[in-house]
């Protein structure tokens, strides 16, 4: 907003609205955006601007209690390329698991590794999604990827004005 409101002195034009990049960098605001424009989205309980913010762990499983979800990814709001983003498995008291590329040092400190490992404790888990949660947790439902002799994909396809533009096949 401050460049903005910068760029308008100056006389300058601002080709986007700063409304409108904060939904971009922000995948619950966005998803709301999307489901409200009738955009096919997959369930979430912290989707759109008037969810309660997710404070940790034990707000992570209350929602997925009243959501009735028992598998979801839980991502971190202003995250890209996976960074921050744990597949989430709940079969009962204690039974978790978490599939995510997100390391945990032995001082607590989180990095995105991109080596994918599994987490099968809950104390595990509860620790990384703790250490996440101040920066914002968005949650949804998770969705099967279409798959081939093992290989799970999905397809990212950019659409501008209506129209599909650009398609990448990510493996």
């Amino acid at each position: 907003r401050q460049v903005a409101a910068a760029a308008d002195t100056v006389g300058a034009t601002v080709l986007s609205s700063p409304r409108d990049i904060a939904v971009l960098f922000d995948k619950r605001l966005c998803h709301g955006e999307l489901s409200a424009a009738g955009v096919p989205v997959p369930m979430s309980p912290t989707s759109g601007g008037g969810a309660e913010p997710v404070r940790g762990w034990a707000d992570v499983r209350a929602r997925l209690a009243s959501a009735g979800l028992r598998r979801a990814f839980v991502k971190s709001a202003h995250g890209s390329s996976a960074s921050g983003v744990l597949a989430v498995e709940v079969a009962g008291p204690g039974r978790v698991r978490a599939t995510t590329s997100v390391e945990r040092s032995a001082d607590g400190r989180l990095f995105n590794s991109l080596r994918v490992r599994r987490y099968g404790t809950e104390a595990e888990v509860a620790a990384i999604v703790d250490a996440l949660a101040p920066d914002g947790l968005h949650i949804e439902r998770w969705l099967p990827k279409a798959s081939q002799r093992g290989r799970a994909a999905d397809l990212r396809v950019v659409v501008v004005g209506g129209r599909a533009t650009h398609a990448v096949v990510r493996t």
